[in-house]
């Protein structure tokens, strides 16, 4: 623009995360590194039922009896979704308040445990129990439950023991003197099989167990291996999930960690600076972790229900982005979620969300001294995915003369174009010795700004 001199706005708010975990920023927002580099849009929601009472879901879990059935705990009931959408109530549960876990053996009878107390739903029989003595089912703080050789495994926090069903029968559950968890693991926190293997995940440690190959009904079935222990352990049962051969779990540091069959390592490095800001929200005990897997990325969402935040580390590009959605559990190998809202399967069509790009405060310099300019214009260039946007595709700028108060909001349609390089304006006369840049994005599409410019004389 001849007579204006440009000067680059470097964007740190939105644009590529060089990932500085010491500092928190800059924080990729409804975005997440992608191949080569791009930033894409968070994934997209399609609900899956348009009827179902499946809000304020608690848990969920895929079942392939009955051509595929999503079992959902709600606040108190038990209900499963089909795959046309339809549903039907299994039965009534009593909202216990802690974490729901859902499993299944291959008699296609479904588990369900919530800290307080064990339901199983056997769906050939169509039939929903509360486990109790009968059952040979005594104890009464079930808070983990996992499936390994048809056998369901059921820790009590309480007891700080984990007790195991007959083979492929959930409701009877032999007598036998179970183990009690190591003093080195603190409290038991899960149950979780990874390669065929028992893990015992307890708030500092985790303990391994191999299945035995005898057919004695009087041999314990599963043996500890004294030669495997990790000193980390999960900050809370609702904190762990399983990936691919992997457990991942925000730790009791509050770090993510992964346990694989090459050990354990922190996923974040260094880890203090996350752990540092998670600390600060209320809510850090109560983080929801969930496995992902979208676009060949492996995501893990860490949700902080109350504070409203979900961090989430890609596994695939090992960057870290924020998110708008509340995610209190998944399907890993079913691309499908459970919100607040309801279960959604995860689409390429990205919802239309609000995306933040920011800059930093930028002083106007006359030599080395700060000087009052004139700010004329203000030119965004985009990349990625611009084509054919809607009418309502917009961008909203605003400034900020002291890093506080902004300025009124102005906005830029998009054009029609297919080009994937596209200009946006602003024209502007306002005097400022520093400024700081903010555009809001509200829509749909797969986008990232690739350079900001703003033109002084």
């Amino acid at each position: 623009m001849q007579g204006k001199k440009p000067i680059d706005i470097p964007i740190n708010v939105g644009a590529r995360p060089d990932w500085q975990v010491r500092l928190g920023y800059p924080v990729a927002y409804n975005l997440f590194v992608g191949v080569s580099g791009y930033l894409y849009s968070t994934p997209g929601k399609d609900k899956i039922s348009t009827n179902a009472p499946d809000q304020n879901a608690r848990a969920i879990h895929k079942s392939k009896f009955g051509g595929g059935r999503i079992f959902v705990v709600t606040e108190n009931s038990v209900i499963y979704i089909k795959d046309d959408g339809t549903y039907v109530n299994v039965g009534t549960i009593q909202n216990s308040g802690q974490c729901v876990e859902i499993d299944e053996n291959i008699q296609n009878q479904i588990g369900i445990v919530d800290g307080k107390k064990m339901y199983v739903y056997d769906q050939r029989e169509s039939g929903f129990i509360t486990l109790g003595s009968d059952n040979g089912f005594n104890i009464s703080s079930p808070i983990s439950i996992c499936v390994l050789n048809g056998i369901a495994i059921i820790f009590d926090r309480i007891s700080n023991t984990w007790i195991i069903s007959s083979v492929n029968n959930m409701t009877q559950f032999p007598v036998w003197n179970f183990p009690t968890l190591s003093s080195q693991c603190t409290q038991g926190i899960s149950v979780k099989v990874m390669n065929n293997n028992l893990h015992i995940l307890g708030t500092t440690g985790v303990e391994r167990w191999v299945p035995q190959t005898s057919n004695s009904p009087f041999l314990f079935p599963f043996a500890k291996d004294n030669n495997y222990f990790v000193p980390y352990g999960p900050i809370k049962t609702c904190a762990v999930a399983v990936g691919k051969n992997e457990i991942l779990f925000l730790s009791s540091n509050y770090t993510p960690t992964v346990l694989n069959s090459n050990g354990y390592q922190d996923l974040l490095k260094p880890a203090d600076g996350f752990s540092r800001i998670i600390s600060q929200y209320e809510d850090v005990a109560d983080c929801m972790t969930s496995y992902v897997l979208f676009r060949d990325h492996e995501f893990l969402y860490m949700t902080f229900p109350t504070t409203g935040i979900s961090w989430v580390y890609n596994r695939t590009s090992q960057t870290m982005h924020q998110v708008d959605d509340i995610v209190i559990d998944s399907l890993k190998d079913y691309e499908t979620i459970a919100t607040p809202e309801g279960i959604f399967s995860l689409s390429l069509t990205p919802d239309k969300k609000h995306r933040r790009f920011q800059s930093e405060i930028i002083r106007f310099q006359k030599g080395s001294q700060p000087n009052r300019q004139l700010i004329n214009t203000f030119e965004l260039q985009l990349i990625q995915g611009l084509v054919q946007p809607t009418p309502d595709e917009v961008m909203e700028l605003t400034l900020s003369l002291d890093g506080q108060s902004y300025t009124n909001t102005v906005t830029r349609p998009f054009g029609k174009t297919g080009e994937r390089n596209a200009v946006m304006t602003w024209s502007m006369n306002i005097a400022a010795q520093q400024a700081m840049f903010r555009c809001d994005y509200y829509g749909s599409l797969d986008l990232t700004i690739s350079k900001a410019t703003c033109y002084i004389t």
